[in-house]
């Protein structure tokens, strides 16, 4: 019988010090599995993808659903959050390397 270890890896996450809210957000694109939403009096649209904004100190979040993931309609998400909610442009923004975030568009 093969020797089973019980020991755990102690996994080093990144450690932000951050108190101050709006200081350091962090963004990324969620996958909408058909997610349709009707409006009133207008025709219902189909959202594939989720932009999702969260501060780090107040771990305060807000979502923005996305037809597609060009850098145009990102930079629309990104406005429409920014001018409707309490989160203030941050003065450091961390996202993946996706072409969505390089402005390249898919």
């Amino acid at each position: 019988m093969a020797n089973l270890s019980t020991t755990t890896k102690k996994i080093q996450y990144a450690h932000f010090d951050v108190s101050v809210p709006n200081e350091v957000h962090q963004a990324d694109i969620l996958f909408l599995p058909h997610d349709t939403i009707k409006t009133r009096g207008r025709k219902s649209r189909t959202y594939k993808y989720a932009l999702t904004v969260v501060d780090i100190a107040s771990r305060y979040k807000e979502t923005e659903p996305l037809s597609t993931k060009t850098a145009s309609e990102l930079v629309s998400a990104f406005e429409r959050i920014y001018q409707r909610s309490g989160l203030r442009w941050p003065q450091l923004l961390q996202v993946d390397p996706g072409k969505e975030f390089l402005m390249k568009e898919t």
